[in-house]
């Protein structure tokens, strides 16, 4: 057996239930996920960079896929903690995320097949939270995002 055409799918699925699970009262939106525009709610956006697949031995692959996730809050000057709560709660988040084969086709049947660590060793691979401030003059949105990066080993 060799690689699964089916992990990124499936890594994908995965992590979106982990966040919808976990988000409390966020509301949660997928990166291209059609919506409707609507400025007068916080909402948090789930962005994905991989996963990215080395073959270390035969059938055997080191799986890194890093993990970003957008916050939208519409300033309020009577809460000024406000982006900064849910980028801690949204930090909260990021855990070992399991993973399950979920969809309907073939080869899709709910099973366990791995989990995702959170990478945690050196600089560059910190949970990582950013605050942008306002988005631009003309609005009242304040953004900021949490990072985080990961790894798994998936046998083919």
């Amino acid at each position: 057996m060799s690689f699964n055409n089916n992990w990124p799918r499936w890594i994908f699925a995965s992590c979106c239930k982990h966040f919808d699970a976990n988000k409390g009262t966020n509301e949660l939106h997928i990166e291209s996920q059609r919506r409707k525009t609507n400025t007068n709610t916080s909402h948090i956006e789930l962005r994905f960079d991989g996963p990215r697949f080395e073959e270390q031995s035969n059938n055997f692959f080191y799986t890194h896929i890093e993990l970003n996730v957008l916050i939208h809050v519409l300033a309020d000057m009577s809460d000024l903690h406000k982006i900064h709560r849910i980028a801690g709660e949204v930090a909260a988040i990021f855990t070992g995320i399991k993973l399950y084969r979920y969809g309907s086709g073939v080869g899709d049947d709910d099973q366990l097949f791995g989990c995702l660590d959170l990478i945690q060793a050196g600089r560059a691979n910190q949970l990582e939270i950013n605050h942008f401030g306002r988005i631009g003059k003309e609005t009242d949105i304040i953004q900021a995002s949490v990072e985080g990066h990961y790894q798994t080993h998936l046998r083919g």
